[in-house]
C-alpha cells in the first residue's frame, strides 16, 4: 500500500509545511519514522522541500548503538543531511530530579530544537500516528480532562512541531516500510507494562477492540480530530468573549477586570474559559483544576455582592461593585487591594462563601508534582514539597514520619501526582508486604470520616506512595541499596 497520496493530503489539508520549507524529521529508527523520513523524501521534490534528519542516542538502552548506525545509513542512502547526537539521559535524570520517561522527553526535545535552529529548520516532523492518538486520549481521560486534554495530540504544536502521520495506523506504517523494504528498528522497551501508557496499549485497547469495538483506534482518533477543532473555535469565542466583558484598566496595573453583568450571561462553556484565559495571561507553565475554576465562576454569579477567593500562584479574586478583579497579590496597585475583611464588610450579611454557597465537595483533580519542586493545592489546603537528595544524608529513614516522609527514587513509577482518595483506593503501608483497601487504613488510625476526603495523597502511575500525614508505601521504603531518595513535606 503506498500512503504518500494520503501523506500528502494531510499536509496540505492541515498546512503542515510551505512549498520550499526545510523540515526536520526526528527519526528513533522504528517504524514509523523510518516511514515518516521516506515519505518526506517523495514529497520533497513536488514540494521543494529541504529534509534534514535527526537522531538522539539516549545512551539507556545496548541496542541503541545500532539504531544511531542504522538511521546514519537510512539517511545515507536516501540522501538526506542526518544529525546524530548522544546523551546521558540516566545522568540527567538524576541531575534534574525527573522520571526517566520525564528526562528523556526533555533532553530529545531540547535535541531537536537546537538542530532545528542550527540547520535553520521552520518544522520539526514527529511520528506519532492513530494508535498514539488513541493511547493519548484514554491516557488524558483517565487522568481526568476536558476538550483540550481530550483533543490529545494536535498536527501542529507551537508552530514549530508537526505531525503529519495522525491520520495512519501503526500496522499501515509497518507495512509500507516492509514494501519498500526499509530497515527499521523495533524498541522492546515498549512491550513493558511498567508505564501507563504502554499498559493502555498492551492491555487496554485490545481489550476494547475484542468486546467493544473492533474499531476503537479509529473511532477514538477521530474523536480527538473532532475535539480539536471544536476546542480551537471554543477557544477564539472565549478570547472575544474575554475582550468584551473586561474593563480597562490602569497601565501597568498587572489586573484583570471582568464586569459580571456580561460574564453572567455567557454560556457555561465560555464562562470556564474566559476565567482559564484570566489565569494564563497571569500565570504561565500551569494549569488550573476544574475545581478551582467552578468555585471562581459559582462566586462570581452567586447572589452576593462581594467574595473573595485565593487561587494558587498567589492570584486573588475579588468580587465588588458588579465586577471581578482577578491580580496577583504582591502586584496589587496602591490603594486598590482588598483585605479578606474589607470584603466581608463590603457584602455585609450576604458575603459569598464556598460553605453558604453549598460548594462542599471534597478537593478535585490531580496537581502535578515534580521532583524536585511543589503542588499548591486549592483553598487551605496548603502544598506538597518534593526534593531530591543522596540517600547518604538521610541518616535515620524510619525517623522521618508525620508531615514528611522519604521514598526510595528508584521505586517511584512514572510522574508523582497529588489528589485525594477516590472509591476502590488500596495502599500497602510501610511495613506490610499486602495491601489493604485505604478506607480500612484509615478506620485502623481512627481517622475521622469528615476528614478522610481531605487528607493528601501523592501517587505514581502505580498507585499510592505516601498518605500525606502518615507514612509511604512500603514498596517506595528506602533501604541500604537506595542511591537517591526523594524527601516530601507536607506544610499546611
Amino acid at each position: 500500500m503506498d500512503l504518500l497520496p494520503q501523506f500528502a493530503s494531510a499536509v496540505e489539508e492541515e498546512n503542515l509545511v510551505n512549498k520550499g520549507d526545510r523540515v526536520l524529521v526526528a527519526v528513533s529508527g522504528g517504524p514509523d519514522s523510518v516511514a515518516l523520513l521516506h515519505l518526506f523524501c517523495r514529497l520533497a521534490p513536488a514540494w521543494q522541500l529541504s529534509v534534514h534528519c535527526a537522531h538522539i542516542n539516549h545512551l539507556l538502552r545496548p541496542e541503541a548503538g545500532e539504531e544511531a548506525g542504522l538511521v546514519a545509513d537510512l539517511a545515507h542512502r536516501l540522501g538526506v543531511p542526518v544529525h546524530l547526537a548522544r546523551r546521558d539521559v540516566a545522568a540527567y535524570r538524576e541531575q534534574h530530579g525527573l522520571n526517566l520517561q520525564a528526562a528523556a522527553r526533555a533532553v530529545r526535545y531540547s535535541f531537536l530544537e537546537q538542530t532545528a535552529a542550527s540547520v535553520r529548520a521552520g518544522r520539526i516532523a514527529l511520528a506519532h500516528h492513530a494508535d498514539d492518538q488513541a493511547e493519548t486520549l484514554l491516557l488524558h481521560l483517565l487522568w481526568g480532562a476536558g476538550s483540550r486534554g481530550l483533543a490529545a495530540m494536535l498536527p501542529v504544536r507551537q508552530d514549530l512541531y508537526i505531525r503529519p502521520l495522525l491520520g495512519l495506523r501503526k500496522q499501515q506504517l509497518v507495512d509500507y516500510c516492509r514494501f519498500f523494504e526499509l530497515p527499521y528498528a523495533l524498541d522492546r522497551s515498549n512491550l513493558k507494562t511498567a508505564y501507563r501508557r504502554n499498559k493502555i496499549r498492551l492491555e487496554l485497547i485490545p481489550l476494547l477492540q475484542k468486546q467493544y469495538n473492533s474499531s476503537i483506534v479509529e473511532v477514538l482518533a477521530r474523536t480527538a480530530a473532532i475535539l480539536a477543532a471544536e476546542d480551537q473555535y471554543l477557544q477564539e469565542a472565549a478570547q472575544e468573549a474575554l475582550q468584551k466583558v473586561s474593563r480597562q484598566q490602569p497601565a501597568g496595573a498587572g489586573r484583570l477586570c471582568l464586569e459580571l453583568a456580561g460574564f453572567a450571561g455567557l454560556p457555561i462553556a465560555l464562562q470556564r474559559r474566559v476565567l482559564r484565559l484570566a489565569w494564563r495571561q497571569l500565570v504561565s507553565g500551569r494549569e488550573l483544576t476544574f475545581a478551582m475554576v467552578e468555585k471562581a465562576r459559582r462566586m462570581a454569579l452567586a447572589a452576593a455582592p462581594a467574595g473573595r477567593l485565593d487561587w494558587p500562584a498567589g492570584v486573588v479574586l475579588i468580587k465588588r461593585y458588579g465586577r471581578l478583579e482577578i491580580f496577583k497579590e504582591r502586584e496589587q496597585v496602591p490603594g486598590t487591594a482588598i483585605s479578606h475583611a474589607q470584603a466581608g464588610s463590603e457584602a455585609g450579611a450576604g458575603q459569598w462563601s464556598e460553605r453558604e454557597s453549598g460548594l462542599k465537595e471534597p478537593p478535585g483533580g490531580a496537581y502535578p508534582l515534580p521532583v524536585p519542586g511543589e503542588a499548591v493545592l486549592p483553598g487551605q489546603q496548603g502544598r506538597i514539597v518534593a526534593s531530591l537528595l543522596p540517600a547518604r544524608e538521610i541518616a535515620d529513614p524510619a525517623a522521618i514520619s508525620g508531615d514528611q516522609a522519604v521514598l526510595d527514587a528508584g521505586s517511584i513509577q512514572g510522574d508523582l501526582m497529588v489528589r485525594w482518595r477516590r472509591p476502590g483506593d488500596w495502599f500497602a503501608p510501610l511495613g506490610l508486604e499486602g495491601s489493604m483497601k485505604l478506607k480500612k487504613f484509615f478506620i485502623d488510625r481512627r481517622v475521622p470520616r469528615e476528614e478522610r476526603d481531605h487528607i493528601p495523597l501523592v501517587v505514581d502511575e502505580a498507585g499510592i506512595v505516601w498518605v500525606a500525614g502518615f507514612v509511604p508505601a512500603h514498596r517506595c521504603r528506602v533501604t541500604e541499596q537506595s542511591k537517591m531518595i526523594v524527601h516530601l513535606s507536607y506544610r499546611k
